[in-house]
């Protein structure tokens, strides 16, 4: 049960979240994320707070954000136009460049597998759909 204090401070339905690093034990750094909720009613409420190690997700979250800026810095350094398509929702990104490439301000072209359809032209229609 919380105390009368902390009734105050945390009216039931109210939910906290942070992160922070901690030294574990062995001296190595550890991410956690916590959570505090007050649960409850005004006359019986508990303070329910969780800690969950998010250490992993942190480091490939990291290695991700090098690896995606690499590969930018990469294609930039190429001049090359890239797309990449996602078959199952027909999304598509285009990069500013692709869309360069053709003549396009980054803002005229959708991202969606349509938007590469239409600018097809129309002699290598039937060749691009048999592949």
């Amino acid at each position: 049960m919380c105390a009368r204090r902390s009734a105050r401070c945390f009216p039931a339905g109210l939910h906290g979240r942070s992160e922070a690093r901690l030294a574990a034990r062995d001296q190595s750094v550890v991410d956690v994320e916590g959570t505090v909720s007050c649960l409850g009613r005004h006359d019986e409420r508990a303070l329910v707070a969780t800690l969950r190690d998010v250490t992993e997700r942190k480091r490939a979250d990291a290695a991700l954000r090098a690896s995606e800026e690499r590969l930018t810095l990469a294609f930039a350094g190429a001049q090359e136009g890239v797309w990449d398509w996602n078959l199952e929702t027909g999304a598509v990104v285009y990069s500013p460049r692709w869309k360069q490439m053709l003549g396009y301000d980054d803002d005229e072209i959708e991202p969606h597998v349509s938007a590469w359809e239409r600018l097809i032209h129309p002699g290598d229609i039937d060749r691009a759909q048999s592949r």
